[in-house]
Parts: structure tokens; C-alpha cells; sequence
């Protein structure tokens, strides 16, 4: 699918994550390149992408030495919104694959022998892996909604102390006249 292609490079031309003096092709795809972005626009580029084009949310990439591989969701530099996105797509793969797999080991569920009973433990343990990674990722939110909290609390605490100090002088400029 050409969603999915890497980028050609275009001689002499660099961006975020490549350039063509060190590689002919870059191999980030549209989707990485939106998720290097840091506007709202680049957030609907990547649901418009994920969402109609179809291209898989966890769609490997590499990082800026071009070499480590990286997923879109470790490719988003500052970008809160888009961060969040990939992460619902994260969680909800992850839950319905524990489905899947928790349905698959109840199909051996009737049968007999090491086999079955091996397969069923094989599958039991993926499920809880899978749900343990959808789990994780709803705790890294809930730690980011926390340092949120707190650091909307401490903009305000500041704002408030700088309004008091404000008001201070004015109320001894208003002394000295």
C-alpha cells in the first residue's frame, strides 16, 4: 500500500528525522512523519491515516540514526494529542488480541492430552501479557492526567502569587502618592 512506503528523499533536502546525505530513503511513511508533528492538524493526519487509509497504528519505523526500529508512538516528539491517539489504538489492540486469544483457548477447552492443555496454558499466558499491556498503558494516562493536575495547580498557584505581589505594589505606589 503506498500509505506505508517509505519516503524517496529529495536530494539535498532534510527534515525532522532524515536526510539525504546520509541515506537515499528515508524510510519514514506519512504516518511517521505526521507523528513528528506537534499541531492538532497532525493529530487528525495521523486518525485520517490510521482511520481510512488503513495503515497499521504500531507500523514500524526507525529512529533518527535510521537504524533503531520505532514505533509511531515512540516517534511523537511533543505531541500530547497525538500521543494520546496511538495510545487508545495501542490499548484497544491489546484488549482485543487478550480477546481473541482467551476465545481460542476456550475452543480446547473439551479436548484432552498435553497438547491441548499445553496450548491452552500458551494462550492464557499471551492473553494476560496482552492485558497486562493494556493495562500499562491506561496507568502511563492516568500518571500523565496526574503531572496534568499537578502542573495546572502549580500554574495557577504562581499566577495567583504574582497577581498578590502585583497587587502589593500598587498598593504602595497608591501609599506614596
Amino acid at each position: 500500500m503506498l500509505l506505508t512506503r517509505p519516503f524517496a528523499c529529495v536530494t539535498g533536502a532534510t527534515t525532522n528525522n532524515c536526510s539525504s546525505s546520509n541515506t537515499p530513503v528515508c524510510r519514514s511513511t506519512p504516518l511517521h512523519r505526521a507523528c513528528w508533528g506537534s499541531t492538532l492538524e497532525h493529530t487528525e493526519t495521523v486518525r485520517v491515516l490510521i482511520e481510512e487509509g488503513k495503515v497499521p497504528f504500531d507500523l514500524p519505523g526507525v529512529d533518527d540514526d535510521m537504524v533503531t526500529p520505532k514505533s509511531p508512538l515512540e516517534q511523537v516528539k511533543a505531541n500530547r494529542a497525538t500521543k494520546k491517539l496511538l495510545k487508545k489504538y495501542a490499548k484497544r489492540a491489546s484488549r482485543h488480541a487478550a480477546a481473541a486469544l482467551e476465545a481460542t483457548a476456550e475452543q480446547y477447552q473439551g479436548q484432552e492430552g498435553e497438547e491441548a492443555a499445553a496450548r491452552i496454558k500458551e494462550l492464557a499466558e499471551k492473553a494476560a501479557k496482552a492485558r497486562a499491556a493494556a493495562q500499562s498503558i491506561e496507568d502511563d494516562e492516568n500518571l500523565e492526567a496526574i503531572a496534568e493536575a499537578a502542573e495546572r495547580a502549580r500554574d495557577a498557584e504562581e499566577a495567583r502569587q504574582r497577581e498578590a505581589a502585583h497587587a502589593a505594589s500598587a498598593r504602595e505606589t497608591a501609599a506614596e502618592l
